[in-house]
C-alpha cells in the first residue's frame, strides 16, 4: 500500500469547544482545542481581547508539565485521543522512517 505525506488541514476560524460524554465511561470530558496556526478568533470577542488569551493558551498546553515524549523502540506503537490531546511531532529522526496510520473509533457501544 503506497503511503502519502500528512499535510494539515485548515480548521474554522474558531476554537471549537469540546464537551463530550463517553459512553465507555461516565465522565464528563471537556477542552478547548486550540492551536495558534490554525486559530484565529473566538466568537463574540475582539481581536484585542482574542490575542493575548489565544497567546497564554497555546503557550500553556506547550510547557513541559504537559508533555509526554515518546522515546520510540523497534516495533513500537503509539496510540493518543485527538478530541483532547495536542499532537506534535519534533523533527529529529533523520534517516529514520516515519510511518503514520490513522484510525476512527466510533464513540458509540459495541453490540454482542
Amino acid at each position: 500500500m503506497p503511503r502519502t505525506v500528512a499535510r494539515p488541514r485548515r480548521r474554522p476560524a474558531s476554537a471549537r469547544r469540546r464537551d463530550d460524554t463517553r459512553s465507555a465511561s461516565d465522565r464528563k470530558i471537556m477542552g478547548i482545542e486550540i492551536d495558534q496556526a490554525h486559530v484565529l478568533a473566538f466568537k463574540g470577542m475582539t481581536r484585542e481581547e482574542n490575542q493575548p488569551l489565544i497567546r497564554y493558551l497555546t503557550e500553556r498546553i506547550a510547557q513541559s508539565e504537559f508533555t509526554f515524549r515518546v522515546t520510540w523502540e523497534k516495533d513500537m506503537v503509539a496510540l493518543w485521543d485527538n478530541r483532547l490531546v495536542h499532537h506534535h511531532a519534533v523533527n529529529d529522526y533523520h534517516g529514520a522512517l516515519r510511518v503514520m496510520d490513522r484510525i476512527t473509533v466510533n464513540d458509540r457501544e459495541l453490540e454482542a
